[in-house]
């Protein structure tokens, strides 16, 4: 009984990522490398869309995807690196990001 319980625990922690094998060079800057990542949270994904500046300047981006196409600006500061979250809780673990960058 107790094994089935501590299984149960166990499997509610677990945590599923699927993400780009590589950053992706769309932003139209070569200092900001851009990723996507789907984590698995309570029976449903999250999307999130990396941004990763290697350079000394801010960058200023702006983030949309094929499932939430309202785009949304983010300031990237030097040698920084940003999570944006573009959609909780979907069904899809699948999305493509479109990023922008200036």
């Amino acid at each position: 009984m107790f094994a089935v319980a501590e299984a149960l625990v166990a499997l509610s922690f677990s945590v599923t990522v699927a993400q780009s094998e590589a950053p992706d060079r769309q932003a139209g800057s070569s200092c900001v490398n851009v990723w996507t990542e789907a984590r698995y949270v309570n029976y449903a994904y999250d999307h999130m869309v990396h941004l990763q500046n290697v350079c000394p300047d801010d960058h200023t981006c702006t983030v949309s995807t094929d499932v939430n196409p309202k785009a949304a600006d983010v300031l990237v500061r030097a040698r920084e690196h940003v999570e944006v979250l573009t959609y909780r809780g979907s069904p899809a673990r699948t999305f493509v990001a479109t990023v922008t960058c200036n």
